[in-house]
This record gives C-alpha cells, structure tokens and sequence, in this order.
C-alpha cells in the first residue's frame, strides 16, 4: 500500500537573504528526521544504477519538501531545477552572495555615517547609530557567522564594545569642536572607555 508522502513544515518560510541561514539550518533538521537530508548532497546528485525509481522518488520527496517551505521568489528560483541538490546549491549560492552584500552596504551605512548638529541632537545620532549597529549584528547572527570569511571577521569586530565606541566616535564630522569632543574623553584618565561611558560624555558635551 502506497502512503501519501507529507512534507514537513518549517516554522518561517524561505523569503530571501535576511531569513535564508536560519532558514536552511531548520530545513536540514527537518530532511534529517524523514531521512531525506542525503538528497541534498553531491553524492546523490546522479541516479544510481540500483533502484533508480527508489531514487526519484526520494529526490522529487526532497525538492517538494523545499518548494511548500518557501516563498514565491525562492521558488521559482528552484522550480527548473531536475533535483534537490541543484536546488539547494541554488538557493545557498544566491542567497548567501545577497547576504555578503547585504552586509557589506550596512557596515558601510555605519561608517560614513555624521553627526550634524544643524538637523538632529547628539542623542538622536546615538540612537540611530544603535538601531543600525543593532541591525548589523542581527544580520551576522542569522548568518551564522562560521558560513562566510566577511561575516565570521564581521561577528569578531561587532561583539568588540571597543570597535563600537570607535565606529561612534567616527561618525563625529572632522571639524575641531568634535576632535575636541574625542580628546577630551581619550584623555579622560580612562585607557579603554566603554561605549556606554562615551555615549554618556557625548551626550554630556554635546547637548
């Protein structure tokens, strides 16, 4: 008696880069537990010469169970593809090399980002320079760092309290009154000031 296969079901469907590693680690639990995860490699990318209808079944088992756990866009992407592997492959290479990009524009919003005192306070700036900066670290946690040499270097830097403080201090324009802001709290006494001490004197001298 021939059984009617049901595709299990992520909790959130693929959308695009900014869902796409967590994505893909729930999918694999997902293969894993109906012994399908092999179908997404390589080694079963061919039809073996033993039990060849075996194999198709598993295969289009596999790139069904992908096509119900995503969205418009990734599916259509994938729909051509002749099996799970090719359709996996497509998917990673599409939507991690979004995500380098991705990345790279949002540490890039962050460092040529200026204090302008003539349109918004210095706790304004502070506030969207955390909301960007908060941003930035929710993209590289759900990169899951470990998955690209730029989001590995980029997850170092961003749980560094000194490489935020810097990156703070470096939206300040290049003008003397705020050069004046960063002498006065390098030479605080204190040799490596915390974010939040920086954050207090910014506000301190620049309201």
């Amino acid at each position: 008696m021939t059984t009617t296969f049901k595709p299990p079901k992520v909790s959130e469907l693929l959308a695009d880069e900014n869902n796409y590693h967590s994505w893909a680690k729930e999918l694999l639990r997902a293969l894993r537990s109906i012994e399908l995860e092999d179908y997404i490699t390589e080694t079963h990318n061919k039809a073996p010469e033993k039990e060849p209808k075996g194999w198709q079944r598993n295969i289009d088992r596999t790139v069904t169970t992908l096509l119900i756990n995503c969205e418009k866009e990734p599916q259509q992407l994938i729909r051509g593809c002749d099996t799970a592997y090719e359709a996996w492959e497509l998917l990673k290479k599409h939507y991690e090399g979004r995500t380098r990009t991705h990345l790279t524009a949002l540490l890039l919003s962050i460092t040529t980002m200026r204090f302008d005192d003539r349109t918004t306070t210095m706790s304004d700036h502070i506030i969207s320079f955390e909301k960007k900066w908060a941003i930035l670290c929710q993209t590289v946690t759900s990169a899951e760092a470990s998955s690209t040499t730029q989001a590995g270097a980029i997850k170092h830097f961003s749980s560094s309290d000194a490489w935020k403080a810097t990156l703070l201090l470096g939206t300040l324009p290049r003008i003397q009154i705020y050069q004046n802001i960063v002498d006065a709290i390098t030479a605080s006494g204190t040799s490596d000031p915390t974010y939040n001490s920086i954050v207090l004197k910014l506000k301190e001298l620049g309201e």
